[in-house]
């Protein structure tokens, strides 16, 4: 059953039972109904707006008489219905830290869009409290888990595989080949990876002013805040694009090291990369990431962030596990805490956390 959540939080930080959680789709659609109980136990899931927008598309996949995708669908979105949390769109926060100089929080503190549907500000601004309905937020994932989407849901879905599918690659082909001869020293994607971060670091000007196009260029930003932006920057004495935006700077950061790992062969060519890259933007925002695709693993060093990264296959033989022995032994297992288990990646993300 889900759970009906009406919550209250201050300055933006919500205080839930257990560490939060963020997973990819890739994780979502191998984690079994029977073991998500366990998961929701010992965690709160924190959807990535791209995880909703993904599940979508597959709306928009063509009929198969192998797959039903609508099925599909109904199914991962009846997974999430317990789900109470939304967070602030990653493209929202990054330009409101950029253009006014608005803080992010970094550490695993749950971000909120004080605009979303389901959140009310008390009195004048959110120094006096927020008011988190999660009920709303449930009542989507419940309905699409019934079938019912609306044109405007389905069109969402669509328009992120056609962006995908028509996603003009030109311009990475072109960093891509700056980028190669920069690189050419690193022998493995964790040195190379290494590097990209010194490089986004590093003051030099002509450093600088590339990540701050790459930054512009990612995120979207009007013509008009560029001024703007590099404006503030000079105010605050921000000597890189790190030290005046940290969370705009960690989106450039994984993507820049994404390109860099095609250029120098780590990586292959996929447009649909670009899906799985945006799940790392939302990691400064989490306590613990999860997943079972291969570049989150391979990039997970290049995400700003305290989070504890779990091979999400790991986790899902856990869950299994955890699950049998609540049938078998509930009294045991009983309570919010995970008992020790060895060999258990829940057990060693709970002893990290613990000794933080």
């Amino acid at each position: 059953m889900a759970r009906r959540v009406n919550r209250k939080v201050l300055a933006g930080e919500l205080t839930v039972d257990g560490p939060k959680l963020i997973f990819d789709k890739s994780f979502l659609h191998r984690l079994k109904a029977e073991h998500l109980f366990e998961l929701e136990v010992f965690f709160e899931i924190m959807p990535a707006p791209i995880l909703k927008l993904e599940i979508l598309a597959d709306l928009s996949k063509p009929e198969s008489e192998k797959t039903d995708w609508v099925s599909v669908v109904k199914s991962l979105c009846r997974k999430m219905a317990g789900s109470s949390f939304e967070m602030i769109h990653y493209r929202k926060a990054a330009l409101g830290e950029l253009i006014e100089g608005q803080s992010v929080p970094m550490d695993g503190r749950y971000f909120l869009d004080l605009s979303a549907p389901h959140v009310s500000v008390r009195g004048h601004d959110a120094h006096h409290g927020i008011h988190v309905d999660g009920r709303i937020v449930q009542s989507e994932w419940r309905r699409w888990a019934d079938g019912e989407f609306t044109d405007e849901e389905r069109q969402r879905g669509a328009k992120l595989r056609s962006d995908i599918s028509e996603l003009d690659m030109s311009a990475m082909q072109k960093l891509r080949t700056s980028m190669g001869p920069l690189f050419a020293h690193c022998k493995t994607p964790e040195a190379l990876i290494k590097e990209v971060c010194a490089f986004v670091a590093d003051p030099n000007a002509g450093k600088q002013s590339l990540i701050f196009e790459l930054t512009m260029s990612e995120l979207g930003a009007p013509a008009a805040a560029r001024p703007v932006i590099a404006r503030r920057l000079s105010q605050i004495g921000a000597k890189t694009l790190k030290d005046g935006a940290p969370y705009a700077t960690s989106i450039t950061q994984v993507m820049y090291a994404w390109v860099a790992l095609q250029a120098r062969g780590f990586h292959g060519q996929r447009k649909s990369d670009m899906c799985d890259l945006e799940y790392l933007y939302y990691a400064p925002f989490c306590k613990v990431f999860a997943s079972c695709d291969r570049l989150h693993k391979t990039l997970w060093n290049a995400a700003t962030t305290t989070a504890i990264w779990c091979d999400g296959f790991e986790l899902l033989e856990d869950l299994a596990i955890r699950a049998e022995l609540r049938k078998s032994e509930p009294d045991r297992v009983k309570g919010p805490y995970p008992i020790p288990l060895e060999g258990s990646v829940i057990t060693r993300i709970f002893e990290q956390l613990r000794q933080r």
